[in-house]
């Protein structure tokens, strides 16, 4: 008797079992139902934002603000991979895809990701961006320029100096796969502007570069420049004030024989004027401010490109560009060369050895030091320089005063 009720027990319990498991599996389907249009949802609101960020108010109501939110913005570098705050540098690796922050402080660099536990190796990172093209520390807040990996856009972000709450704030340029583009980036008193240029390498067809201007606070966006020609360029040299200074490039091929063809431009962004630097050949401009014009002249020769001789040239542009030779140099290669508003910075070999040679705008020779391993400069915020090596991918900080360096550690 008792086991013919053990056995009822169990087929009983046999039954019960199956019941919820089926039920189970119902309420699984059921879910995931209700996850399908939750998901589609979710993407339909990614693309209305990117179409609705695509959309343009006006071309003519930009209104500069006279008044910068925050510090100058630096022409560094061509390549806008880094920026700074007070507390210290954000770094973009191509490799990773991922940003950092290099703290001065602690001379420690860690991925700029607010997520508690997160290996930093997903596209679910908060330091992770797709072909970032720009960083900008901007009146309190970082700017991103980058690609939307979904609809091939090229879109702007901000978000919090920890890495959180990123937002699209404006979806900048349409990028078509059959077509080649390079882009470059500024931002400046409350306006981000954007160079695109679309090119091929056929010596023979006309390129494009625009120049184009965007509010940050609003939908406003003005085309300011639009150059046309073989390898046409158009690049931001440096701010001052409200005055903009371009660089406009392009490759002339009269009877066959290939000429660069440069010239220099200012541009108020107060009243919108344009004029045109007379600047001479064989100089390359790398700053202006307060009406006069930092310029570099260079003799260089093949295969290594050492170079046989280094000028830096201050011209005067309210006395008809008078030219006068501030610093010199000979004999040396360069490795890497920047600017910045305050200093002129010259990475280079020279007698077998590696030197970092910091240049005011006077002429003046700060100091000089032996730059060891590093051969990139990064960003400066005129107290400190991030250095690279690109062979081993290290960073490290040299005080402008004392030339001391320091290695970043990466944990």
């Amino acid at each position: 008797m008792k086991r013919k009720i053990i056995i009822t027990c169990i087929c009983v319990v046999t039954v019960l079992l199956g019941i919820l498991i089926n039920r189970m599996a119902d309420m699984d389907i059921e879910n995931s139902k209700m996850k399908v249009p939750h998901n589609e949802k979710k993407a339909d609101d990614r693309v209305e934002k990117l179409q609705e960020a695509l959309e343009v108010d006006s071309e003519d109501d930009i209104v500069i603000d006279n008044i910068d939110k925050d510090v100058e913005d630096q022409a560094f570098t061509s390549l806008r991979y880094a920026a700074y705050t007070d507390d210290g540098f954000y770094v973009y690796d191509k490799s990773t895809n991922l940003i950092s922050f290099v703290d001065k402080k602690t001379c420690k660099m860690l991925p700029l990701c607010s997520k508690p536990d997160c290996t930093h190796s997903y596209i679910t990172c908060d330091a992770f961006y797709y072909s970032l093209q720009a960083i900008f520390a901007y009146d309190d807040k970082i700017y991103i320029a980058a690609d939307d990996m979904e609809t091939s856009t090229m879109c702007l972000y901000r978000l919090n100096k920890d890495g959180s709450e990123r937002t699209l704030i404006k979806s900048l340029f349409a990028i078509e796969n059959d077509t080649s583009y390079s882009f470059n980036f500024a931002l400046h008193k409350g306006c981000l502007y954007m160079m695109s240029d679309t090119f091929d390498d056929k010596l023979h067809t006309e390129d494009d570069s625009v120049l184009y201007c965007y509010s940050l606070d609003s939908k406003d966006k003005k085309e300011i420049l639009n150059h046309k020609g073989c390898n046409a360029s158009i690049r931001i040299v440096n701010f001052d004030g409200n005055n903009m200074y371009l660089r406009v490039f392009n490759i002339k091929n009269p009877n066959g024989k290939i000429e660069e063809e440069i010239k220099y431009l200012c541009y108020n962004i107060k009243n919108e004027t344009m004029t045109e630097i007379n600047v001479q050949k064989g100089y390359d401009v790398t700053c202006c401010y307060d009406g006069r014009i930092l310029a570099e002249y260079s003799e260089a020769e093949p295969p290594e490109y050492s170079i046989t001789k280094y000028e830096l040239h201050q011209l005067n542009i309210k006395k008809n560009n008078k030219d006068k030779i501030i610093y010199s140099n000979e004999n040396f290669m360069f490795n890497h060369n920047c600017t910045d508003s305050k200093y002129q910075y010259l990475l280079i070999a020279k007698d077998e050895q590696r030197y970092l040679i910091v240049v005011s705008h006077d002429g003046k020779e700060v100091y000089r030091t032996d730059a060891k391993d590093y051969d990139m400069l990064i960003w400066s915020d005129k107290k400190d320089i991030l250095l690279k090596s690109e062979t081993t991918g290290k960073y490290a900080l040299c005080n402008i005063k004392t030339g001391k360096i320091k290695e970043v550690c990466t944990r």
